[in-house]
């Protein structure tokens, strides 16, 4: 809140001087870094994809009803699900967890680590990358073993109960001996829609079929297996009493213990480095009937199984955490025995560094939605995520003297969109919803996010920053924070300089184009903001003839600019600025316009609005026709520019806040900082939250286009 007061502060005068309206957008968007505090300190809050099971009573908004597929083919809900509200989803954020503390892997950890291969695909003109464990089976015809080690956890609690992960039972066995004696490391017999993938480890089954076309012909001694584990005495983990709850399940009267989530992860996180294990290992760390809580709910459950990757002496670990269910209560009855960890096993098969994204993905079987299902992972690489909501999702595998509970699982091109190649076109393992004439399809498509490789600007002494724009030939303009005031930087081939227009209070550039002409706007010492042009050293002011005050906010190669002004009354009007020439620019969408962009070809972006308590209307213009264009499930969007590719920048408002987007061969994409400016180079420009600092900067990301 602190960067947001600042802010605020410094619009102090702005706010005093010039017309709500005017003000309303100077806010969104001439500096539009100022609202992003709330977007980015919101992110931890949805990062955590987590598996839970969760309070029948607890009406959280992230949560689900689990539904058999025989209700969704008839578009009811199941009530008589025996868990209630239920949100399952595997907790991959280990690695988004802790960058945001600053600890992300880098990329020299991946040398002495579990083996593993890379790949790539293009879906929407983007390309995606991914990492597996073990080597590429379209290349290669080998087995991979990889070392697993069992940690069972023993928790004494304040109230000096003891929860052993060593010695809890599960009808005769050990539950550590029920894992090992399990598909997860024992061979079972995978037949799948009448063909033999293998007599093999779950894991491996699911891995060869997923790549079926190259197992099934030129690779077919490719596995990759866990070797089998040893198990190490169980390590105690005295839990604090702040740390500690219990929660009684309403239906069984079952009571559970629970242990916060972060502290929880922190013991995991701590087994490897502690008990000397290599970070060639895959260490499975048990809690048995230990679930985790929310953090900030003490008594609710959470997570009961996650995987994740830390550093483990400047190396990247990779590790599974879980709990063992044994089936004997209503809230275990859907994820018996070694279900939890199945699902974690073949994802971190699939994303063991937790640092690949898919494009977003929705659940199958449903109504598809615009924005994907898949933002409560923040898109991450999930081959279990898109399934576990079912009921059905739970395969169960007989022929022994136990019967094991395993995941459902999506294959590559579930994510891909392109024609499976996994075992007989199947786009998921147990093509679950064949007994409901439910065809195994890839996702259905939606808007997900876009990753940005970004290169931060550190301003000594400021507060925050912002890029607000960027050309073809590595210039960009932006503004910064001293104290309570904005001021300019102009970045060339000779570095960065600031940009403060002569005797002005205050300075915000917005845009510059191939030439070098930066437009933008200052703040006199009336309070009052005028537009300005600076070219070739040189300053000149521009108002809008008979204008209170004028913003300008995009200039294109030609020197066409856009803006917006403010008459003698309260009404904001848009405006072109081409050849000396001003020309006022209304909309059909209401009184009030401001044109944020202007691309080389004369398209321009911007918002209209009527009051300040009706949502604005994002537009195009071309040759005298109106577009509207909104982000799919946003309640507000607005444009801030747009390059020469009709690619467009800017932010929307959903129900879980600001978020900046990009389009991206038209297509739309969430990005997870702001974003103000594009190029034609795949670049964007805007904000976004430093960790190492603690502060917002400015940023120029690279887009993953194909090329």
């Amino acid at each position: 809140m602190t960067n947001k007061h600042n802010a605020e502060t410094a619009n102090a005068n702005l706010k005093n001087c010039i017309s709500s309206t005017l003000t309303l957008l100077v806010l969104l968007l001439g500096s539009i870094h100022s609202t992003r505090a709330q977007q980015v300190r919101a992110l931890p809050k949805v990062q955590l994809n987590r598996t839970r099971v969760v309070d029948p009573n607890f009406d959280g908004d992230a949560l689900e009803v689990p539904m058999s597929l025989s209700d969704i083919a008839k578009g009811i809900p199941n009530s008589g699900s025996p868990v209630g509200p239920r949100m399952s989803v595997d907790a991959s954020s280990l690695k988004n967890l802790d960058a945001q503390r600053g600890n992300q892997l880098r990329p020299e950890s991946l040398q002495n680590t579990i083996p593993f291969w890379e790949g790539s695909f293009s879906y929407q003109g983007l390309d995606y990358k991914y990492k597996m464990v073990g080597t590429d089976p379209q290349t290669t015809n080998q087995t991979t073993v990889i070392p697993t080690v069992i940690v069972p956890l023993r928790f004494l609690f304040p109230d000096g109960q003891v929860f052993d992960a060593s010695t809890e039972m599960d009808r005769g066995e050990t539950a550590i001996q029920r894992i090992i004696e399990s598909p997860i490391f024992q061979n079972y017999d995978f037949v799948l829609n009448g063909t033999h993938v293998g007599n093999t480890q779950f894991g491996d089954a699911f891995q060869r079929a997923n790549f079926w076309d190259s197992v099934s012909t030129r690779a077919k001694n490719y596995h990759v297996l866990l070797g089998q584990p040893t198990v190490l005495p169980s390590v105690t983990v005295v839990v604090p009493a702040e740390m500690a709850s219990y929660y009684t399940e309403p239906i069984s009267g079952k009571v559970i213990p629970l242990v916060d989530e972060l502290f929880l992860r922190d013991q995991t996180k701590a087994a490897a480095p502690s008990l000397g294990i290599s970070p060639r290992s895959l260490p499975i760390v048990l809690w048995g009937k230990v679930f985790a809580s929310f953090p900030d709910r003490p008594g609710v459950p959470g997570i009961i199984a996650f995987h994740g990757a830390f550093s483990n002496g400047g190396n990247a670990q990779t590790c599974i955490g879980t709990s063992y269910l044994v089936d004997e209560g209503a809230i275990n009855v859907n994820d018996p025995d070694v279900f939890a960890l199945s699902h974690e096993v073949v994802e971190w098969l699939d994303n063991p560094f937790v640092d690949r994204y898919a494009p977003g993905w929705n659940f199958p079987f449903i109504q598809p939605h615009e924005v994907c299902d898949s933002q409560f992972t923040l898109d991450q690489w999930e081959v279990a995520d898109p399934v576990e909501f079912f009921i059905q999702s739970r395969i169960a595998l007989p022929g022994g003297p136990f019967t094991y509970h395993v995941t459902e699982a999506v294959f590559i091109d579930y994510f891909t969109r392109m024609r499976s190649r996994s075992v007989n076109g199947q786009y998921s393992m147990f093509t679950i919803g064949a007994p409901f004439g439910l065809r195994s399809e890839p996702s259905s498509p939606c808007a997900g996010h876009v990753e940005v490789e970004k290169t931060l600007f550190d301003i000594p002494g400021a507060v925050m920053s912002a890029v607000t724009g960027i050309n073809n030939i590595g210039g960009a303009v932006g503004d910064y924070v001293i104290g309570n005031r904005y001021r300019g930087f102009l970045l060339t081939s000779s570095g960065l300089s600031a940009l403060d227009f002569p005797g002005a209070s205050e300075t915000l550039p917005q845009y510059l184009n191939d030439k070098g002409d930066v437009v933008g706007y200052f703040i006199d010492n009336l309070g009052l903001p005028h537009g300005f042009l600076y070219s070739q050293g040189h300053w000149t002011q521009i108002d809008f003839p008979g204008s209170s005050d004028t913003i300008l906010f995009g200039i294109n190669a030609q020197g066409d600019m856009v803006g917006a002004f403010d008459a003698t009354q309260p009404i904001t009007h848009g405006f072109t600025f081409i050849n000396g020439k001003f020309t006022q620019i209304d909309t059909p969408y209401g009184i009030q316009s401001a044109p944020t962009g202007i691309n080389d070809l004369g398209v321009i972006t911007g918002n209209a609005w009527d009051d300040l308590n009706d949502d604005p209307v994002a537009f195009t213009l071309t040759k005298g026709n109106f577009r509207t264009f909104n982000f799919p499930g946003a309640f507000k969007t607005l444009l801030s520019a747009i390059n020469n590719q009709n690619d467009l920048v800017g932010l929307f408002y959903d129900a879980e806040g600001p978020w900046g987007f990009v389009t991206v061969n038209g297509y739309p994409h969430r990005v997870w900082s702001s974003a103000i400016g594009i190029n034609d180079l795949q670049q964007i420009c805007g904000a976004t939250f430093d960790v190492q600092s603690g502060t917002y900067k400015g940023f120029i990301g690279t887009l993953p286009l194909h090329k």
